[in-house]
């Protein structure tokens, strides 16, 4: 169980840099594995250190404990506000990536290092979705590619790829709260803070944050990786969470981000426009 924990904590940082792309999970012609279990298979995976980081304070467990029930009940708050009568979710991310190098799609086109996904999630009464329409763009608004989930099926357009799949899940702070929630027994810090988005607006941050015990090689770094953290900043009133950083420090102390993930839009809406709607029937544009 130990070396599951220690396992699953590296495999959480090593799908935040796209070893499997957690990012682009809608576009996989075949459904992402539990990633600790995929690296307990190799006998040369590095390890994640249950030991706390230097001169970091561990986190007591009524601490982490009231830090939790705070982040449970804006995101329960925040379900219970959205889902209730909704029909057509639209969502909006800006990704933003400290990556040299990056995937290509099998039609040969480059995945851009920082890409917008739009995301419109079709719910049925039990506010369970049933129906996704899911693209990435560039910033500068073009398609990259096109993918939908429709009766058990999940289609990538842009590549000609179908499979059947389980509908995804509407998770509004994208399974932040189970991490943290799990993170104590991980042997991770934990960290709260009020502070301000570069917009000036005012956030609830947590943080979770893990020591490798072994530094980490990752492709498109010179450095190796010693440590990594997740910040997830959440609206204080609606508990909407606000934007999701993925941060690392290398072995010369550096810190630098791997990742950031911004809200752009969230509106309930009655109807995607009719050239989204029309990707449902299998056709890319």
């Amino acid at each position: 169980m130990y070396k599951y924990k220690r396992l699953k904590i590296l495999a959480y940082y090593l799908l935040i840099l796209g070893i499997i792309s957690f990012a682009v999970y809608h576009f996989r012609p075949t459904p992402v594995p539990d990633p600790a279990l995929a690296l307990a298979a190799g006998e040369n995976a590095h390890q994640a250190s249950t030991s706390q980081l230097a001169n970091e304070p561990s986190t007591s467990v009524d601490q982490a404990n009231l830090w939790n029930q705070e982040l449970n009940s804006l995101v329960v708050k925040r379900q219970g506000e959205v889902l209730k009568g909704a029909e057509w979710i639209h969502v909006t991310e800006l990704h933003q990536r400290n990556k040299d190098t990056t995937g290509t799609l099998s039609t040969g086109q480059q995945i851009p290092a920082n890409y917008i996904l739009d995301t419109w999630y079709h719910l049925n009464k039990q506010g369970k979705v049933f129906e996704l329409i899911n693209i990435m763009k560039t910033e500068n608004n073009e398609i990259v590619q096109v993918s939908t989930h429709s009766k058990g099926v999940w289609q990538n357009l842009t590549v000609g790829e179908k499979w059947q799949g389980d509908p995804p899940t509407l998770n509004l702070d994208y399974g932040f709260n189970s991490d943290m929630a799990n993170a104590s027994s991980w042997g991770s810090t934990l960290k709260r803070e009020e502070n301000k988005l570069s917009n000036g607006r005012s956030t609830l941050a947590f943080t979770i944050k893990d020591m490798f015990n072994q530094p980490v090689k990752i492709d498109g770094h010179e450095n190796l990786i010693i440590s990594g953290e997740t910040r997830a900043h959440f609206d204080p009133q609606s508990g909407a969470l606000l934007s999701l950083d993925r941060v690392f420090v290398d072995e010369t102390g550096a810190q630098f981000f791997a990742e950031q993930m911004t809200i752009l839009t969230f509106e309930k809406i009655e109807l995607p426009p009719n050239d989204v709607l029309s990707y449902l029937e299998g056709t890319a544009k």
